[in-house]
């Protein structure tokens, strides 16, 4: 299903075992939620994602357009899908 609409919300609520049918349920689903459940609480609360269980996501801005890339390896990346973003900012 690649990434439907809405599949963040087992994964931010940590509850990908009520869902299987969009998340799975194996190992790397549970990691990933492990991971979100941390990181968007942690930034409601204070405004800052970094938490122990994600890398060190810096602040973004439009030079880098940091995003977190959560998956079975979570990382950084900078401007991902940019390619995209410029082709629809030619769009009236």
């Amino acid at each position: 299903m690649k990434a439907p609409h809405g599949l963040d919300i087992p994964m931010v609520f940590d509850n990908v075992a009520l869902a299987p049918q969009m998340t799975g349920d194996g190992p790397g689903g549970h990691a990933v939620a492990e991971r979100m459940s941390e990181t968007f609480p942690a930034f409601a609360r204070t405004g800052d994602p970094n938490n122990r269980h994600i890398p060190r996501w810096p602040a973004y801005d439009l030079a880098r357009r940091s995003t977190m890339l959560f998956d079975e390896v979570t990382r950084v990346g900078d401007d991902p899908r940019g390619d995209e973003r410029r082709m629809f900012e030619k769009v009236p």
